[in-house]
Parts: C-alpha cells; structure tokens; sequence
C-alpha cells in the first residue's frame, strides 16, 4: 500500500503556470503539476507510508512558503489536510455523479489537501474556472519547491507574514497592495528598544509639562495632559528606527552586500506610506515595485534564518 499528497493552490488572476501537465522530482518521489481549474494541484506519488506522507506534507508547507518568496509566485491555499470521504456504495456514488466509471472510492473537496491511498479512483469536487495571463515554467516550481522542500519550517510568525505578503498580491489597486505589503515588515520587525539616553531627558519633559498643564487652563491644559503619554514614545526607538534596523540586520545575516542601502530605501518608502496615508491620492508605481522587491529578499532571509 501507498500513498499519495493532493495539495491544491491559485494563483493572482493575472498569473498561470504553462506548459502542464508536467512532472519533476520532489524530495524522492515522483510529482506531477496540473491544471484543476479553478485550482493548479500538486501531487506526490509513491510514498510508502501514512505516516511519511504526513512530514511530507508538512515540508510542503513549508516548500510553498519559500516558493512564494523566492519566485515571487503569490498564492493562495490551505495548508491543513482534509478529511477524505470515502463513500459507503462505491457504484451508486459513480451513477450519481453520473460518471464514466464503475466506481467512485473516494470524494475530496479540490480545493484543499488531501493524503489519499493510492489505486483509489478519486472524484474531486471544484468550482469554476478563472481566467490567468502571466506565464511560469513548471521547471520553476518544482525548483522553488525542492529547494524549499529541505528548509526548516518558518515560526508562527513568519508565516503569518509570508500570508500577508501572498493576500496583498490578490489586490490589484495600487494603493492597498503597498499599504498591505509594508504590514509585513512593520510585522516582521521586533518591538522598539529602549534608549537609555533619553529616558531621563523624557521625563524631564514630561515633568515640566505636567507642571505647564497644572497651572494652564481650559483647551490648552486638556492639550497638554494629553500630550504627555506620547511624550513617552520617545524614549524607545522610532518606527521607522525600527524597521530600518531589522530589515539592515536580517539582510546582513543572509550575505546581501547591499544591506544597508536596501535598510536606507526602505526608511525612504516608509515616509512614501506616510504621504499616501495622509495625502491619498499619490503614484507609487516605482515605489510598490521597490518595497515588493525587499520585503521578497526580506522573507526568504527571514525563512533561512528564522528571524
């Protein structure tokens, strides 16, 4: 007895992946990609037990988290197996389905992994087709997947961010694919540190204007008592600090000799996010290009680094 993983995925409607069905090689095992529209699908034959098909599932996962950001290949799929249906009466299942065949073992939903026994005739149940423009080898899959086949699985936290980077290529308005694109940084990066030197130099502030607002009157006392809880900000590094030293620090670690001038552009597009939140209606075709670019190199450091 053997097994067999059907792991199904989409793509942003203005991509596709050509030239299929095709078949490569996958950590051993024989694997094939096809179209299942509205679905593209992986499978996986030939593994020897429950049990193993199950870690190679999980690898998977894993593998398509690295193919996201190493192709730049943003997709959308479940990445938690379903529990496959096997029908009670194999022959009715067939004639009520009204298929060409004597039998039907087992029902999955298409759109979701699945672990199924090999020599099971399968019916897959999906929706209706999109249309995909952009084209991508299957070489290039299978490539991305067996390199990210062999890594180790990303945290909790970087795979959430790995999924906002995927869920914003699927927006094809500008300006919500650039705000949802510097989440994932702002994510990734650790919470501001503290800096020693100005945490006296703060309190000094805020005491004197507690004092101010002690003795002011009306609107400006309300001001000023509310400007002393942000006053306390600036004891911690800024926000822009902050991603700037992460995205320098993470870049470093994976050998880009570029690091602190990618560190440098991204505090530059940080203040391109200010304008476009408070001013609206900006072009940022170059500037979305850009950030799409180092948030890829960004999460792929982050994958092999786990950081």
């Amino acid at each position: 007895m053997s097994y067999q993983i059907y792991f199904p995925f989409k793509l942003v409607e203005n991509r596709e992946i050509k030239d299929l069905p095709a078949e490569g090689i996958l950590d051993g095992y024989r694997a094939t990609l096809e179209s299942n529209p509205p679905f593209y699908a992986l499978s996986v034959f030939g593994i020897e037990t429950l049990n193993i098909a199950q870690e190679i599932f999980t690898q998977l996962v894993t593998a398509f988290y690295w193919m996201a950001t190493e192709s730049g290949l943003s997709l959308e799929t479940v990445r938690e197996l379903q529990q496959v249906h096997e029908p009670p009466d194999p022959v009715q299942t067939a004639e009520r389905f009204g298929l060409q065949r004597n039998r039907v073992d087992v029902v999955i939903d298409g759109g979701r992994p699945a672990i199924i026994e090999e020599g099971k005739i399968v019916v897959k149940m999906t929706g209706q087709p999109v249309s995909f423009r952009m084209g991508y080898a299957p070489k290039r899959i299978f490539d991305a997947l067996g390199h990210g086949i062999a890594l180790k699985s990303p945290n909790a936290k970087i795979r959430s961010a790995i999924d906002l980077y995927c869920f914003a290529q699927f927006f094809s308005e500008r300006a919500a694919r650039f705000l949802l694109l510097w989440s994932v940084v702002e994510f990734l990066a650790p919470k501001a540190q503290a800096i020693p030197l100005a945490e006296a130099h703060v309190d000094r502030l805020v005491e004197i204007t507690r004092e101010v607002a002690a003795s002011t009157q009306g609107d400006n006392k309300k001001i000023l008592n509310e400007l002393i809880p942000r006053l306390g900000g600036l004891k911690t590094q800024s926000h822009t600090s902050r991603v700037r030293h992460y995205v320098d620090s993470i870049l470093a670690k994976d050998g880009v000799s570029s690091h602190r001038e990618l560190a440098d552009e991204v505090a530059s597009l940080y203040r391109t996010r200010g304008q476009l939140t408070h001013d609206g209606n900006i072009e940022i075709a170059d500037a979305l290009a850009r950030i799409e670019e180092i948030i890829r190199l960004v999460l792929k450091a982050a994958i092999r680094h786990q950081a």
